[in-house]
């Protein structure tokens, strides 16, 4: 918690021009501007009472290994990611946390739950996500992003919540053939996975009890419809 607490205070403070440098793979130097990074997440509504969760995908730094596109590892670091724009935070050493660019990062494995992160293109923007199967030419991820539900406070027998919190949001893609198709949490996206027999797809969430905004729940789903 207390590193989540310098993540903010890092960026409230909009006026300190901070840069930190990687190699790329010609072996120079980009300089990252972590100015005005965070802006946009400071300043809730008069009325609420205050805010549940984090933009980012964790609530805190957690153990992680970086693989950059020049093979070079990074071990022994904690890193977060900022899902919405794209960024990865990484803490090299107490209190000292860079934003390397998407375009040299290959992937990002979480030492916890060794889930997968790699860059990835959505609405011709780099994005991270979970990757879920990579097989056979078929790569299934998962975009898992933070939205702000603002307070519903309007009313004077208004019952809902009095707080601004963020929500996870999760959609997920399949990629084959350089073709990006998202598939939907619904019917239809049970037909794109089974085809002809997407019922016994159907039939399948049902008798598993499968929760689709878990990624590990669809992970299941595309591993039993693709051996239909």
């Amino acid at each position: 918690m207390r590193t989540l607490i310098i993540l903010f205070l890092l960026f409230l403070n909009i006026q300190v021009f901070s840069q930190t440098a990687i190699g790329n793979a010609e072996g120079s130097q980009t300089l990252i501007d972590l100015r005005d990074n965070f802006a946009t997440y400071i300043g809730l509504q008069p009325k609420s009472e205050g805010l549940i969760g984090t933009p980012f995908l964790f609530d805190d730094l957690r153990e992680a290994q970086i693989k950059m596109i020049t093979d070079k590892k990074y071990q022994n670091v904690r890193a977060n990611i900022l899902a919405e724009k794209g960024e990865l935070y990484v803490e090299i050493k107490p209190n000292n946390i860079v934003v390397p660019d998407i375009s040299y990062i290959e992937s990002i494995t979480f030492i916890e739950d060794s889930t997968v992160f790699i860059p990835f293109q959505i609405n011709n923007k780099k994005k991270y996500v979970q990757k879920l199967l990579d097989s056979e030419g078929d790569l299934y991820v998962v975009f898992i992003e933070k939205k702000l539900v603002k307070a519903n406070v309007g009313g004077a027998y208004n019952t809902g919540s009095k707080f601004d919190e963020y929500k996870e949001v999760i959609t997920y893609f399949h990629f084959n053939d350089d073709i990006v198709t998202e598939i939907k949490k619904n019917n239809n996206g049970l037909k794109y996975l089974g085809g002809g027999d997407w019922k016994d797809v159907r039939d399948y969430v049902k008798n598993e009890n499968i929760d689709f905004n878990i990624p590990s729940d669809m992970l299941k789903v595309i591993q039993f419809a693709r051996k239909l």
